[in-house]
């Protein structure tokens, strides 16, 4: 019988692969054959051993009708578990039965004569071995024609698989293992792989890709006709319209092609025209020999109605995420369409996990439309926000001369926070309360976050007064104790009342715990008119608390004395002596001399003691003289009067 093989012309087929079948020859020629093939036996290196793991590791079972090989594998628990399973050709003299695996051989000739790539001794002359080759170590002469059967039982006994498979046995299953030939229809646990068809091209395994003289390594499968589309809302559409494919070596592959559709980020079954929006389409394939292929394409359909519009979506904060249900969800958010509210059945909300405790939540609106879709945060919030700078419970001693209001009270805290809202000390909303009269504050701090945690601090405010000014609250002085009389300047009155007040007016400062503070005393003076004055006592202790006093403060002007005679009077120029034309000093001192003979006297008011005032000062204006007596007495007490003295010099 004669076979075509790729580029070697006729051959004799290879009528036997390992099989030695009976022929009526002469004794000599079948010494003969025999000599030769343990010649060649020897040469190609025969009966080594591949493998390091022990023999009952593995197990190997060829299911002859289904022409499927599967591997097993020892598991930690020492069962055999299916590990691989490789597709094959058996032959109708396959004989089943339990066998050790024996020898292997690197190339090893078959009968025909033709020869096999990685050969493992199975029983006798049936061999694991690859499609036959027709020339020895000549991987570009295989049989195509019975590469094309594998999958079939087309053998005369061996096993054939691929390069690949055989090669995979070869190199990991050690001599020794047991191999399980059975018969059934279910190709095993693993299923039946399926074998690649070849051309009549290249006469070489593709699985064979150690060899880099393989044209096939530079092949791979393709896919074709993949594009993107915009497709009308409703109308038909198959993602594999147009599409061809192709494998590794060329053949029809468009059954092998799968695809992976996705629309907003989600997995679905296939582009729904009737669901307007974006769809992406991945195409894969994977071929016979495990080579891949891929294409994307974005399929858009065409919306029916106008966009929805989704308005009003917010960050959310709740405590449970039980509470993130639809409903909730909507409240405050707008949905409509072409200006009309949207029934809440054409919003889809989901949640996916962003973080621990956070969740995005998305909003979809589509009603025969393009989907609006709007994206937000929830956040699961258990805890309650932060006050620091107080306790709850705690009492506090504040200075009495503070004023305790709301401002003061949050004056105390330090600082606000929360894990996930925003919060500042405004947020806090604070309660006062009065108790024992004043002397006692209750002050309730209250604080919420946005899922409704509340945090609630209370303290108590003391009232001490840690400085204190003591001393009447009024006072009412004679300018006589001040030492003026009553026609002192305001400005003398008001430094000798500063004096007074502090030095003399009984006012004293202490500490709580009794240390005098009078010497730190400080005084503003106000004037108020009519000699009203309203002063201001202030003081510090070393750490800062102060005190202030105010008092009302009045000043009664009185005399020292009584003066008697001192009245205004008109004398001629003649009686004193002078004329128009006398000299103005001369003239002073004639009025001077009059005054002192008219015998004016001042009697003390409380001494009852008199004295004569002495002229102090004479002012003259024209022919008027204004003459200041002043009187003083033994306690230096003085007091002045004036009185005017016209002098005519017409006469009398």
């Amino acid at each position: 019988m004669i076979r075509k093989t790729a580029g070697n012309g006729n051959v004799n087929s290879c009528r036997m692969e390992g099989v030695m079948r009976e022929q009526k020859r002469s004794r000599s020629f079948f010494i003969m054959k025999v000599v030769f093939f343990l010649t060649v036996g020897i040469l190609l290196g025969t009966g080594s051993n591949h493998g390091t793991a022990a023999a009952s590791d593995y197990q190997i079972k060829i299911n002859k009708q289904a022409n499927c090989v599967t591997i097993y594998r020892k598991n930690v628990s020492g069962k055999y578990k299916p590990v691989k399973a490789m597709v094959c050709s058996t032959g109708y003299a396959t004989k089943l039965g339990t066998f050790s695996l024996g020898e292997k051989m690197r190339w090893h000739v078959l009968d025909g004569p033709c020869y096999g790539q990685y050969c493992t001794r199975i029983y006798g002359g049936v061999l694991f071995h690859s499609v036959w080759y027709t020339g020895y170590n000549d991987p570009s002469t295989l049989s195509i024609s019975s590469y094309n059967k594998l999958g079939t039982t087309a053998s005369h006994g061996c096993v054939r698989l691929t390069v690949a498979d055989a090669k995979w046995i070869y190199d990991n299953v050690p001599s020794g293992t047991q191999v399980v030939i059975y018969s059934e229809s279910n190709p095993g646990p693993l299923g039946k792989p399926k074998a690649i068809k070849l051309p009549y091209t290249y006469g070489w395994d593709p699985t064979d890709i150690w060899n880099p003289n393989n044209p096939w390594n530079n092949k791979k499968p393709s896919i074709s006709g993949v594009k993107n589309q915009t497709v009308d809302f409703g109308s038909s559409f198959d993602v594999m319209r147009g599409v061809t494919a192709k494998n590794t070596t060329g053949f029809d592959a468009r059954a092998l092609v799968t695809t992976k559709i996705t629309y907003q980020g989600k997995a679905v079954a296939k582009v729904n025209t009737k669901m307007p929006g974006n769809y992406k389409v991945k195409y894969n394939l994977v071929d016979e020999i495990g080579r891949k292929a891929s294409a994307s394409a974005k399929i858009t359909v065409r919306g029916a109605k106008k966009k929805p519009v989704i308005s009003g979506v917010q960050k959310v904060y709740v405590t449970d995420k039980s509470k993130l249900t639809k409903k909730f969800l909507l409240k405050n958010v707008k949905v409509t369409q072409d200006g009309k509210k949207l029934a809440d059945k054409y919003v889809e909300i989901t949640l996916k996990k962003a973080d621990k405790n956070v969740y995005t939540v998305t909003y979809t609106a589509q009603n025969s439309s393009l989907p609006a879709v709007v994206k937000t945060k929830a956040y699961i919030d258990k805890k309650a926000p932060v006050i620091t700078g107080i306790t709850n419970g705690k009492s506090y001693q504040v200075d009495a001369s503070k004023k305790i209001n709301k401002t003061y009270a949050k004056s105390l805290i330090k600082k606000v926070s929360d894990n996930y809202t925003k919060v500042k000390k405004s947020d806090v909303v604070i309660k006062l309360t009065k108790q024992n009269g004043g002397a006692k504050y209750k002050v309730v701090y209250t604080l919420k976050d946005q899922a409704g945690n509340k945090r609630v601090v209370t303290i108590y405010l003391v009232l001490v007064k840690f400085v204190t000014i003591e001393g009447p609250s009024s006072v009412k002085v004679d300018s006589t104790t001040l030492g003026y009389s009553s026609n002192a300047t305001a400005t003398q009155i008001k430094n000798a009342l500063m004096h007074y007040l502090l030095n003399q007016a009984g006012f004293k400062a202490y500490t709580y715990d009794k240390k005098n503070l009078t010497a730190e005393l400080l005084l503003e003076l106000t004037e108020n008119g009519n000699d009203s004055y309203t002063a201001t006592f202030s003081v510090s202790d070393k750490k800062g608390h102060s005190a202030k006093k105010k008092v009302k403060v009045r000043v009664v002007r009185k005399d020292f004395f009584t003066f008697e005679g001192a009245e205004d009077m008109t004398v001629t120029g003649a009686a004193i002596g002078i004329s128009p034309d006398t000299e103005e000093d001369i003239a002073k001192e004639a009025v001077k001399d009059y005054v002192e003979k008219l015998g004016i006297t001042a009697s003390q008011l409380l001494s009852g003691e008199i004295v004569v005032p002495s002229v102090t000062d004479i002012t003259v204006r024209g022919n008027k003289y204004y003459v200041t007596l002043t009187a003083t007495d033994q306690d230096k007490n003085t007091q002045t009067t004036v009185l005017c003295v016209t002098v005519s010099f017409e006469e009398l």
